[in-house]
């Protein structure tokens, strides 16, 4: 290997531009599989190869994209390659002139694999880590299951057939999908998932699921333009009343109490905004179950000070806010570029620093954010925001700098402090005002949002851990089916509570839009941390489904 200068991010055996030898050939022939990369392969890591690299680490929003690879990189091309590898063979049994028996079937990871995928994204299935290639009799029963529902023949010995190989690349919901609904069969499955995962207090089944696993992996990259561009919302009249979107700063005009019928009385806290197009006017309506009261939000509060530095980059002359500088006053020893800090933030992937520290750094950039939030949300109550997470902040005293001009964007403000007290409505509506931004007058805008800030935002939000919305559409079966979907999330964790915020747009019969924020009360204890990561699975599958059949319309 010939000698280069070493990059900061760099760890033992990584490698980077100017690189040579074996292990760059072999990257390079990971890269040509996934149709990152052109032939001839030089065994060089030259300027084609390091854009590559960068094309694939931009497809996921927890890596660097730096151009490096290096530990946290490894495992996912690996990952990739295998994934690439498993659709290929089952698009050649697709078009073979014979099936394949399933003792076979199990000698081929990658096929399996990618079988798994499907009928999982099919509502057949866990997903997860159970997607592993490993193939049991619980595979063979969702397969024989999917074959009946598909009407396909069920053949013995059982075996994929080509036509069954060519439904699962299809891809499209089972006959009656949304109609056969089993919240008892989804909650056994997820059960059985969170044994055979190991799940305990401090790794659980779908809050620790990461987006590795998500069934829109791929498409993650897409998600800010979609966002965007993409359906915002259904279109039309509507059963319930849909008042237009509040003017920032002003509540919601009512907050319906939530009725006890539509989501589990062990979501202790509950808000949700649900919106529709009316004229080319979004209209919103509005549930909650003691939303406003200030309470412990736990990590999911993190989108405050994420969306706070990005709305007051709003008035700066700044191209790409990802490449921002957050340094300490006074050195420039430390320097952490904004983009991975949010990345982090969201992801838990620690390519830069703890989730925990890199939030209360940024929430050091604020003087007033109470202030900061009522001026978006309106909430009234008394409300209280430290921006501390339990641990020291990554920067004691830090500022945000453009690295081209050396100018101080945001200047330290105050040191944080412990205690986060928020209602749930609050994140609901900071992540509405971020979703619906496009759609949104300006008088009901986030305050300094522009189209760089947003995509970055977006793209943060997108790598979040917890998949619940990913895992119900993936329960529901309609995963493969749907057109331009967006997810955006962010999950709190504590001893006292599981609280979730998201934003999820997507098309399938119609477009469908929903920001929503669930807490979950919990206690101390493996059984209590399994109990609560359960329970919001299944109230974010109930209310998914809800969403897809316009029941909440």
């Amino acid at each position: 290997m010939a000698s280069v200068p070493e990059p900061s991010t760099a760890g033992p055996g990584a490698l980077w531009l100017g690189c040579e030898g074996p292990a760059v050939r072999e990257l390079q022939e990971q890269l040509v599989e996934l149709g990152l990369l052109n032939p001839p392969l030089s065994g060089s890591f030259d300027l084609r190869t390091d854009a590559a690299v960068r094309r694939f680490q931009r497809q996921r929003p927890w890596l660097l994209t730096d151009g490096v690879v290096g530990h946290h990189n490894r495992p996912e091309l690996a990952a990739a390659v295998a994934a690439h590898r498993g659709r290929r063979a089952l698009q050649q049994l697709a078009a073979a002139p014979a099936g394949l028996r399933l003792d076979q079937l199990a000698e081929q990871p990658d096929l399996a694999a990618a079988v798994q995928r499907s009928l999982g994204a099919l509502g057949l299935g866990p997903g997860g880590v159970a997607m592993d290639g490993v193939w049991n009799e619980a595979n063979t029963a969702a397969l024989d299951q999917f074959l009946r529902l598909a009407g396909l023949p069920v053949t013995v010995p059982a075996q994929l057939a080509p036509a069954a190989a060519a439904r699962l690349l299809e891809g499209s919901p089972l006959p009656d999908v949304l109609e056969r609904y089993e919240p008892e069969r989804i909650r056994a499955e997820l059960e059985r998932y969170a044994q055979r995962v190991g799940a305990s207090d401090t790794h659980l089944a779908v809050l620790d699921m990461g987006a590795q696993a998500s069934p829109f992996l791929d498409l993650l990259e897409r998600m800010p333009a979609w966002l965007a561009e993409g359906p915002v919302a259904a279109e039309g009249a509507s059963r319930h009343p849909f008042p237009p979107f509040p003017t920032l700063g002003q509540l919601p005009a009512p907050i319906e109490p939530l009725p006890p019928t539509l989501l589990d009385p062990a979501v202790t806290e509950a808000c949700l905004g649900v919106g529709r197009l009316e004229q080319g006017e979004l209209r919103c309506r509005w549930l909650g179950r003691r939303a406003l009261q200030p309470l412990e939000c736990l990590s999911s509060s993190k989108i405050i000070p994420l969306l706070n530095v990005l709305c007051r980059l709003g008035s700066t002359d700044v191209d790409d806010p990802a490449t921002l500088l957050l340094r300490s006053v006074g050195s420039q020893a430390q320097e952490l570029q904004l983009g991975p800090v949010l990345m982090d933030l969201c992801s838990y992937a620690e390519c830069v620093g703890s989730s925990n520290a890199l939030a209360a750094t940024l929430n050091q950039l604020e003087a007033q954010p109470v202030a900061w939030i009522r001026r978006q949300s309106g909430n009234p109550e008394a409300l209280r925001f430290g921006g501390r997470y339990g641990e020291a902040c990554r920067l004691a005293i830090p500022e945000l700098v453009d690295p081209r001009s050396g100018h101080r964007l945001l200047p330290f403000a105050r040191p944080v402090e412990a205690g986060n007290r928020i209602g749930v409505y609050d994140l609901t509506r900071l992540m509405a005002l971020l979703g619906w931004h496009q759609a949104l007058q300006p008088a009901q805008r986030l305050e300094g949002l522009t189209a760089p800030t947003q995509a970055l935002a977006a793209r943060a939000l997108s790598g979040d851990t917890a998949r619940y919305v990913d895992g119900a559409l993936s329960s529901l079966g309609v995963a493969q089916a749907l057109r331009h979907p967006v997810i955006l999330s962010k999950l709190g964790y504590g001893e006292e509570a599981l609280v979730y915020t998201a934003f999820v747009q997507f098309q399938l019969d119609a477009p469908r839009s929903l920001a929503l924020t669930l807490r979950v009360a919990k206690g101390v204890g493996d059984a209590e941390a399994i109990r609560a990561d359960l329970t919001m699975a299944m109230a974010v599958t109930d209310l998914i489904r809800q969403l897809l059949r316009g029941e909440l319309e």
